[in-house]
């Protein structure tokens, strides 16, 4: 009687681990075949949209402006872009007045590597941005050394200000960025607009702001920032990208920081002191809150940097768009100084191998 053949339990074993072993290998290769694909595809948004703004300079002889300004009318510049992106109709709303469309998912706003993508995507996010020169913000203290900033009679710092032209590109359209991506889900910058009339009122309070130096009242929270179609009034520049801080740059140094003396774990019921150190504890905290409430004068570089800082999720750098239409990638180690130089349209400086 012949018997079946079949694997040993070490047999099984071996080919069980070999299996473990290729899954392992196959599956670093699989991620970045994705990312590959994802950095095309952002690659591929940021060109359709330095082709848009192409598209309206040759219908206008002139790039859009960051943000329209007429009479109380915002226009903000994707919004301006929209009919030269296959969105006229979404165009035709906003220049009616209504903007019910501004959380409109538009697929091309979005890099497909970004955290929460989809969910940033579906309240009309994007992780898009003009190349506002090196400060766009705020609006009434810009420069005006980038591509974009706002125009017409309420713009700012100057009424009636134009759009940029292609010939006032003297540094050379192949060494001024036009477009480039951005990080919206930076949690300890959102905390910190979100607590700007958390003010400090004295004993008892752990109030982060000073009420002698709070933030303005401009001052929104990052996701004012962060829509392709933002909000009027300053938040209307904020489509603009800046060179002030590093690529990648997060909310790091604008966190209030916290009491980390634990309460006195005792109990008053049974120990006689116990009240006392409580006490103690409390004006010690109130105390350190006393000494390191915060200042907007202190901050608002940290801040007004961080929300026009360059950043992507990929692992290879930054994709921007060049003024003449090319599409390449910014490492994250590129020195802010190298930034600042392809951030001006004429400022006269040449830009090292980035």
């Amino acid at each position: 009687m012949s018997r079946r053949a079949a694997f040993t339990l070490i047999e099984l074993l071996v080919v069980i681990a070999i299996i473990a072993i290729l899954i392992g290998l196959l599956l670093p290769a699989v991620q970045k075949v994705r990312e590959a694909a994802n950095r095309a595809k952002c690659q591929s948004n940021i060109r359709q949209l330095a082709i848009a703004a192409h598209s309206y300079e040759s219908a206008q002889g002139r790039f859009p402006g960051a943000s329209a300004w007429n009479s109380g009318r915002f226009s903000p510049l994707f919004v301006e872009l929209l009919p030269h992106m296959e969105q006229a109709a979404l165009y035709s709303q906003f220049m009616s007045g209504n903007t019910s469309g501004r959380n409109t998912p538009l697929p091309l706003m979005m890099c497909p590597t970004h955290r929460n993508r989809e969910t940033l995507a579906n309240s009309g996010y994007t992780t898009y941005g003009g190349n506002g020169g090196t400060r766009p913000f705020p609006p009434d203290l810009s420069p005006l050394d980038g591509m974009f900033h706002s125009t017409g009679p309420d713009s700012l710092p100057t009424a009636n200000q134009s759009a940029v032209r292609i010939v006032e590109v003297t540094d050379g359209t192949s060494q001024t960025l036009l477009f480039g991506e951005r990080i919206l889900d930076d949690g300890v910058l959102n905390s910190f607009v979100a607590n700007k009339s958390n003010l400090y009122t004295g004993q008892g309070s752990t109030g982060w702001w000073d009420p002698s130096d709070p933030p303005p009242a401009w001052v929104n929270n990052f996701t004012a920032y962060g829509k392709w179609a933002p909000p009027d009034t300053y938040s209307a520049c904020a489509s603009l990208l800046d060179s002030q801080a590093p690529i990648n740059s997060t909310g790091s140094g604008l966190s209030h920081p916290p009491y980390n003396v634990p309460m006195p774990n005792c109990d008053p019921s049974t120990d006689p002191s116990c009240q006392s150190q409580i006490d103690a504890w409390q004006q010690a905290s109130y105390q350190y809150y006393a000494n390191n409430v915060l200042k907007w004068s202190q901050k608002q570089n940290l801040y007004l940097s961080r929300l026009g800082a360059y950043g992507s999720y990929h692992i290879s750098g930054v994709n921007v768009a060049m003024v003449d239409g090319s599409v390449r990638v910014l490492s994250a180690s590129t020195p802010t100084s190298t930034l600042q130089i392809l951030s001006t349209r004429k400022g006269g400086e040449v830009a090292p191998n980035y």
